[in-house]
């Protein structure tokens, strides 16, 4: 190789991409400046591993294993990757491995050449917050509830299982928002947020609608009718206990409750919309009961007996 190429060679390989070349056998014999910058190890610290010293365990197996196979198969691969540092903080880069071969077309390196994206993740990732979540609660909002409540329709049909969608009203909350401020309103929301998702499992929803009101779904309750009202029922037991609770502000003491309507589904036609329009009349009619009650409506094709 001339002069010239080698001076090449060595400006691109100390470029502010991080590289990485492996041997065949996938061990590292090199890595630049900027590699070790951004992972934390220094040459002498992965010169003969390999790197999978960087494998932070986010990704699933299966990723990896596509990488091999399409590397072997045509001599590249790019992809995201989340890695891990030597202090062991996570982050992202885009990675393209390209497989150097020599005259008999046999492979005798790998070439790494990696972006550091994490700022970009960073960047995507709140955009979805704030696409997705209510920012005061964390939790998700209308418009994430309606496509996990569309994907739950969908899947209710198909293994012919009950779900449920619950709204959830406040009773009371508007006295102490107007008493005592957005302030104090704000940290009871926050509060009623956290008691409402321990009644749920992990795989449930729970979403803030706006105001005080609160939708929750479930899904895969039961394939039999009558079980599936039991387990609503016991589900807004736990739901008006953990409502019924007292906050102090200012030296005095506020109680809250909650109204809830649920609404069953199975195997129906309804739209998402509708079927939030039922459980909506449902909490509407709880309210008109007495306040911190809970009615609950099965749908046409939820043909168990009262």
């Amino acid at each position: 190789m001339a002069v010239s190429e080698l001076k090449i060679a060595a400006t691109v390989f100390e470029a502010n991409s991080p590289i990485i070349i492996t041997n065949s056998e996938g061990r590292i014999v090199k890595v630049n400046r900027t590699f070790e910058k951004l992972s934390g190890y220094v040459r002498d610290e992965v010169i003969g591993k390999k790197p999978s010293i960087l494998k932070s365990g986010v990704q699933a197996d299966a990723i990896y294993a596509n990488l091999w196979q399409t590397l072997l198969a045509e001599g590249r691969w790019q992809g995201e990757l989340w890695n891990k540092r030597k202090d062991g903080s996570i982050y992202a880069e885009w990675l393209s491995i390209t497989s150097i071969k020599d005259q008999h077309n046999n492979t005798t390196h790998y070439i790494a050449i990696a972006t550091d994206i994490s700022e970009q993740k960073a960047q995507e990732k709140k955009i979805n917050q704030l696409a997705f979540y209510d920012p005061l609660t964390k939790l998700p909002n209308r418009r994430l509830l309606l496509e996990r409540l569309e994907t739950a329709l969908t899947r209710s049909k198909a293994q012919q299982q009950y779900g449920l969608i619950g709204f959830i009203d406040l009773d009371h909350f508007k006295v102490i928002n107007d008493t005592e401020g957005h302030a104090a309103g704000d940290q009871v929301l926050k509060t009623v947020a956290e008691r409402l998702a321990s009644c749920l499992r992990s795989d449930d929803t729970l979403a803030r609608f706006g105001g005080d009101e609160f939708v929750f779904l479930i899904e895969h309750i039961s394939k039999d009718c009558q079980h599936a009202l039991c387990e609503a029922e016991a589900l807004s037991d736990r739901l008006l206990d953990a409502l019924d609770q007292q906050h102090q502000f200012s030296d005095r003491n506020y109680r809250t409750g909650g109204s809830i309507g649920i609404a069953l589904f199975y195997n129906h036609e309804k739209t998402a919309d509708q079927l939030l329009a039922e459980a909506d009349a449902a909490m509407y009619q709880a309210k008109a009961q007495g306040r911190h009650q809970a009615v609950i409506v099965r749908l046409d094709s939820c043909n168990c007996p009262n």
